[in-house]
């Protein structure tokens, strides 16, 4: 086992709304290893951007309660203030976000807002300095014409371009835990797989570890090492990635797998899975994905099962998988 970036124990997130308290996330698990890829995967609404959002300190404390522990080379960063997580954040824990057009700043040069970074995690502030840094990394992220872009502005460039933008200001220094929350969603598919392909190619160079979000089962197959999958607001499977692909064990999992367009199979029907994820004001008792889950029996209904390891490395939770019955589905 290589060494532990960050570890997550027993994280829970709960969302104040309207007098209630809401929880999204419910005990999730697990750690980053330097040099690997850690995927999450899950349907909209399951709780993997609000993952991210909690380690990295991002949301809004009057609205939100994180608690748990996130362990970052022993210290929990729950426990730190503003001003300790802002030595973390983007500088030895950074993030890429799902939408650059709205997480850039429209009103300043991609050269500005390089420079801001690298002012405020750095301490570089010699416009020089800090120029040729940002002309450096512009150029190794693959952007064309590195020196007119630094005067450029976020609409001024494509959708691809501002991701490797992102992507470079992620990097500018040097973090230790990537953590890429859908970062190719709104980009066409041969885009997507140039910033996939950077970001594996950056991960080797750095030997950063990487938290990958997605809901695109085949970025997983390519990009990660680890997967978990979650469900409205919990870990659902856990397991290598070749053994989710391979031997999926969770109905959840099946039914994603299953759910994926598959070229050349004429005639077949796009499956999907019934219903939908459940509101978080309104969770049914017992396994929460007992509605749509055609295996579903009576302590389904009752009982929420716990993340048991069912072979080296596979954890699920599904009171049927469990029994070690073979007839369970969608």
């Amino acid at each position: 086992m290589g060494e532990k970036i960050v570890q997550v124990e027993n994280l829970v997130t709960k969302f104040k709304s309207s007098g209630k308290t809401v929880t999204a996330i419910n005990g999730v698990d697990f750690s980053v290893e330097r040099g690997k890829v850690l995927g999450i995967v899950g349907e909209s609404g399951c709780g993997k951007s609000v993952t991210s959002l909690s380690i990295m300190g991002l949301l809004e404390k009057k609205k939100s309660e994180v608690s748990g522990k996130i362990y970052y080379k022993g210290d929990n960063l729950l426990e730190f203030d503003d001003s300790r997580m802002r030595k973390i954040r983007g500088n030895r824990i950074s993030m890429i976000f799902q939408e650059p057009m709205t997480a850039l700043n429209p009103v300043f040069t991609i050269g500005f807002q390089l420079k801001e970074v690298l002012a405020l995690h750095k301490g570089i502030r010699k416009k020089k300095e800090a120029r040729e840094l940002s002309f450096g990394m512009l150029k190794m992220v693959g952007i064309p014409r590195p020196d007119k872009v630094l005067n450029e502005y976020p609409h001024q460039l494509s959708g691809g371009m501002r991701q490797r933008v992102m992507i470079a200001m992620s990097l500018l220094c040097g973090p230790e835990l990537l953590i890429a929350d859908e970062p190719t969603t709104a980009l066409d598919v041969t885009i997507q797989a140039q910033v996939l392909e950077l970001i594996t190619g950056l991960k080797e160079k750095y030997n950063m570890g990487i938290l990958f979000i997605t809901h695109d089962l085949g970025v997983i197959a390519e990009m990660t090492d680890e997967v978990l999958v979650m469900y409205a607001g919990r870990v659902v499977e856990q397991a290598p990635v070749g053994e989710i692909f391979e031997n999926p064990l969770h109905p959840y999992t099946r039914g994603l797998l299953s759910s994926r367009a598959v070229l050349f199979h004429k005639g077949e029907k796009l499956h999907c899975i019934p219903g939908k994820v459940p509101s978080l004001t309104d969770m049914p008792p017992g396994c929460a994905f007992y509605p749509r889950c055609s295996s579903a029996c009576q302590e389904c209904r009752e009982n929420m099962p716990e993340l048991t390891e069912v072979s080296h490395g596979h954890f699920v939770r599904c009171f049927p998988v469990q029994k070690g019955d073979k007839g369970y589905g969608i």
